[in-house]
């Protein structure tokens, strides 16, 4: 069973020895919905991320071959998670996230190639209730 000393060594090892790549926005440019480095005019594998005049991030995407790959984040200028969505190969696909200011849950969308399957909202009480047809295009998921 691992301690809590091999977790820690663990995650270091990993963050200090990653090769994921960090871009800013003024490095990339988008030809056919691909994402590309300026400077070597090549698709982007790494994170690209945005941060606000605060200095506080904006956002953090995750790219595969200039392609959105994996768990795309956005902030609040708080620091708080805004959004979280899960991509596959430039798709959306698995549940995506939104959060109140507050970090409270505001929904939670089930989605398959960039089609919403169903979802929940969430008020600020906590309640649960299924997402309406309307809430689903204010969200742009329809």
């Amino acid at each position: 069973m691992l301690n809590i000393k091999s977790i820690m060594i663990l995650l270091i090892s990993t963050l200090l020895f990653s090769n994921e790549r960090v871009y800013t926005d003024n490095e990339l440019f988008m030809k056919e919905n691909l994402v590309y480095e300026k400077k070597t005019n090549t698709l982007i594998n790494g994170l690209r991320v945005a941060h606000y005049k605060s200095g506080a991030i904006k956002f953090k995407y995750p790219y595969v071959k200039g392609k959105l790959d994996g768990l795309a984040i956005m902030y609040y200028k708080s620091g708080r998670v805004e959004y979280e969505t899960p991509y596959t190969s430039g798709k959306v696909n698995g549940v995506k996230r939104g959060y109140y200011k507050s970090g409270k849950k505001w929904f939670e969308v089930k989605v398959e190639n960039d089609k919403a399957l169903f979802g929940y909202v969430y008020k600020p009480s906590g309640r649960k209730k299924d997402m309406t047809k309307k809430e689903f295009k204010k969200l742009g998921l329809l």
